[in-house]
């Protein structure tokens, strides 16, 4: 069998979708019943003033929207593994016809893309439905908190003075940022594939004490940069070194997920995907 084919690997995206369509569903109400109410909370009160009140109490929402969506998006990656939860899951997903690469690449897009794609549908739901119940008291304003959002950014100009910037230091800077997102990507989807039971609070858990030991390690080592004496062409080659480095480990963590996830077994009670 190939390691990977594009119809194959499509056949396995439309599968995937359709047999955790019921979890999708899950997640998209809970969200939806989430920020329904939340925004409710918001929109009654400000009914019998003016709109706009209540459009800046909406936007002023964008902070827990978003803190939702990174926590959930963050701590969701660690479900990799969530449907081989039972013999039967094993069995049905093992005996797909798709490599395990495919296999593997499919499941990081359903924890990444799906989720995503239900914490979506259950925003717009819920900023529909409280829209609809604005019009009865506004009319002819915009109360919605999704199309606020969207003129908001399209009129922001961070974003495009930052794009037409030609300092190389801020962009590699930006780029750290964005691999410093990938990175935390890969620790919890490889924490998904080694822990068998309970994965993101024991990634988690994992994740708080190497940091400690790190930072003991770097504070009682001789390890020390001045970059507030160095020149920018001194911090563009620090921030460069980081970020090959992260690179690095972004590919060595996928790696790794990969490995422990062809290790998956049709019975396997513990805590640990490993081959004994």
């Amino acid at each position: 069998m190939k390691t990977f084919d594009f119809n194959r690997f499509v056949k396995l995206l439309k599968w995937t979708f359709y047999y955790n369509l019921p979890v999708l569903t899950k997640i998209a109400s809970f969200f939806f019943v989430i920020f329904l109410v939340d925004f409710f909370l918001e929109v009654i009160p400000f009914l019998p003033f003016q709109s706009d009140s209540l459009q800046n109490e909406l936007s002023n929402k964008a902070d827990f929207v978003i803190g939702c969506f990174f926590t959930f998006m963050i701590f969701m990656q660690s479900s990799i593994l969530n449907n081989v939860r039972n013999k039967q899951q094993t069995i049905d997903f093992l005996t797909l016809p798709a490599s395990n690469f495919e296999k593997f690449i499919s499941r990081i897009m359903f924890v990444t893309l799906y989720y995503a794609g239900a914490f979506v549908v259950g925003l717009i739901a819920a900023d529909v439905l409280q829209w609809l119940f604005s019009l009865l008291f506004f009319p002819f304003d915009q109360t919605g908190f999704v199309i606020t959002h969207i003129q908001f950014f399209s009129n922001l100009t961070i974003g495009n003075s930052f794009i037409e910037s030609t300092d190389l230091l801020s962009w590699l800077l930006g780029f750290m940022l964005f691999l410093g997102v990938i990175y935390i990507h890969s620790v919890y989807i490889l924490g998904g594939t080694f822990f068998r039971k309970q994965a993101w609070v024991l990634t988690s858990i994992t994740m708080f004490f190497l940091t400690i030991f790190i930072a003991s390690v770097l504070d009682k080592s001789d390890f020390n940069i001045n970059l507030a004496d160095m020149s920018s062409s001194g911090l563009e080659i620090i921030v460069s070194i980081f970020d090959v480095i992260i690179v690095g480990l972004i590919a060595f963590n996928y790696w790794l997920a990969y490995r422990f996830f062809t290790h998956i077994q049709v019975i396997n009670n513990k805590w640990f995907n490993l081959v004994w």
